[in-house]
Order: structure tokens, then sequence, then C-alpha cells
């Protein structure tokens, strides 16, 4: 029997260096794993990878949280550009005018991220709206990332056009994340929240406004290396790694993770998952422990966390049942892990 193979969508690792340039910034130390949390950051430590694009999400949500900082996204966007976009953003440097700048934008955005997607709609009544939606499974959370692509698309907008222009209004799905003043500077109208998606809404004659300097061979040229790029084969990974990305996820928001809520994050029902696991010979309690086992093996290691701080933290709901399984993975009881781990680091000072 073949089985189809599962893709999950991922991003390049530089697309993350800012936001951990902005956790050192503010004194956050990117180590292996977080002490108190169990997120793991070893992921994003090795240079030219791939990441899933869910870990990179949920990064930026654990960055606003750990440095306290709620409009993280919203400020961080501020400092991209549409040279940030590499080839894209050339291309769209050197189209006839806005509107076909920002359809070439919305067509090879899945070269930078294949999970995400722009969105450009003009309506009857004057109005052209740029949305920004997240699509890729395995998301729990992505408003930091929805505010900061609405703060990049205004750069590239304004490096379009003008400098001073402004859209008629933007909205968001969530409720605020920040102070409504932090919006109005950067958005400079009005900002909407609760609405039925997350777009930058302007006067569609812009579309028509041309871009300045654009060389229509050198788009030919761009257009054409941007084209193969798009043809080759979409980053895969294996059933494994996809269900290890989510367990991940589940660790991260302090919840057990059940075959039906990572079904539901993989875009299939839990019968369907349960089914290509068996076909691929894996067991899920075997993922999950071994998950749980580095989490847990680390914390007792590297923090004064207590036992049922670390059993919250693996989403174990008893510390008991956290004492049994570890005792399994070991051989011995969690406290009596630690005392020997630190008895042998003295040793080997």
């Amino acid at each position: 029997m073949t089985t189809a193979v599962l893709k999950l969508p991922t991003i390049p690792m530089r697309v993350c260096t800012p936001v951990l340039a902005h956790m050192r910034n503010h004194g956050v130390a990117i180590t292996a794993r977080d002490a108190r949390t169990g997120f793991d950051l070893s992921k994003f430590q090795v240079d030219g990878k791939r990441v899933f694009l869910c870990e990179c999400i949920a990064l930026m949500e654990f960055a606003a949280r750990e440095i306290s900082e709620p409009a993280f996204g919203l400020k961080l966007g501020r400092t991209y550009s549409i040279y940030d976009l590499e080839i894209i953003g050339y291309m769209m440097l050197n189209s006839k005018d806005v509107g076909d700048a920002l359809r070439t934008f919305v067509r090879y955005f899945k070269l930078r991220a294949d999970g995400c997607r722009f969105d450009l709609i003009r309506g009857s009544d004057g109005t052209a709206e740029l949305t920004y939606t997240v699509i890729a499974p395995g998301v729990a959370e992505c408003r930091q990332d929805v505010e900061l692509a609405l703060a990049w698309g205004m750069q590239i907008i304004r490096t379009l056009s003008s400098r001073a222009w402004r859209p008629i209004r933007v909205q968001f799905k969530h409720t605020p994340l920040a102070a409504i003043e932090d919006y109005g500077e950067v958005f400079q109208s009005p900002v909407h929240f609760e609405q039925g998606s997350s777009s930058i809404v302007f006067d569609s004659r812009l579309l028509e406004h041309p871009v300045a300097n654009a060389d229509p061979r050198l788009l030919g040229i761009l257009r054409d290396q941007a084209e193969s790029l798009i043809s080759r084969d979409a980053y895969s990974a294996d059933l494994g790694s996809l269900v290890g990305a989510q367990i991940d996820q589940a660790v991260l928001l302090g919840r057990a993770p059940r075959i039906d809520w990572i079904a539901k994050q993989l875009g299939m029902t839990t019968r369907t998952l349960q089914r290509r696991l068996d076909e691929q010979g894996l067991m899920l309690r075997d993922l999950v422990d071994a998950k749980r086992k580095a989490v847990s093996t680390d914390l007792l290691e590297k923090s004064d966390y207590g036992l049922a701080d670390i059993a919250m933290i693996l989403g174990y709901s008893e510390v008991s049942a956290f004492v049994r399984a570890f005792t399994r993975w070991t051989g011995m009881p969690p406290k009596a892990y630690r005392v020997h781990w630190r008895e042998q680091a003295v040793a080997n000072a």
C-alpha cells in the first residue's frame, strides 16, 4: 500500500533570526531548552536549515511572553522591509504598478513560507484588501505572527507608493494584544478588531500607481528564476517528524498531547492518523514518551523546579503519573535521578 506523504509547511531558519535577536537584546538566554516552559530552542540554532512554520510562529508567541511585550509582532514587523523578501521583493520593485507588485507578492510568497498566505481582493465599493491568513496545520496560536505580517505589509506598500501613504483601515480577527496607541502609531489609520479577516483595506486606485524605476527586462529574468524555485518539490517530512512537532506544541501549551488534538492540528481525523501511524510501525505513546523524557531530564538537571511543576509542564494531571512514567523511562524515580545527576556533575567537575 502506498501512503501519501504528509507535508508540514516550513520556513527558512533565517526568518526566525530577528526574533532570536530581540530575545537576546532583552536578556533572554537562547539555551537548548527553556527550564520553565520546556520549550525547545535548540532547533533554532542551526544556520541554513528550515524549521516548521508552526515552530517559528510558536517562537514569536513565546518571545512575546518572555520579554513581556504584547506588541512584539507589531513592532518587529515595522523593522522588516521589502528587501527582506529577497527575490520576491526585487520582482515587486520592478513591477509596472502597485497592483502587479502585490499580485506578484501573493503568488510567490510561498517561496518564503508555504503555510501562510496573502491575498489581494478588489471590492465593488472602490476598496481593495491585502489579507493575511495562516493556513498551516499545527498552529495553535498565531496572533503575533498576524500582527507582524500586516505591519510588514504596510512597510511594503509604502515602499511601492509613498512613505506618506495611509490605508482606509486595518482590521484583525483577534482582540487587541497591545495598547490601541501602538496600533495607531504603526498603521496611522483606524484599526478594528474581531473582524472577519486580518487585512489592510485601502483605496483600490492605489493599484494603478506606477512603481518608480521599474525594469521590465529585469523583472522577466527574476520571474523565470522564481518559477524555477516554485516548481521544485516542497520540503516534506515523515510522519514521525510531523507528529513530533505537534507534541512539541502540546508541551509548549502545557497540555496532554492526545491523539485527537494532534490529528486536528495536522488536518486529519483521529482514525486516519492512527491508521498512518500503524502503517509506518509508529506508536504515539513512544513518540510522546521520548519527548517527555527529554524535557523532564533537562528540567531535572538544569532547574530547581519541583516535581509538581514539571508534571504540569509535561501535561500530566497528577504528579504520581509523572513519577511512574519517569521511573519506567530511566529506571529510577525523578528525585533520585536529580540527586544522581548532580553527584555525577560534581564528580566530573
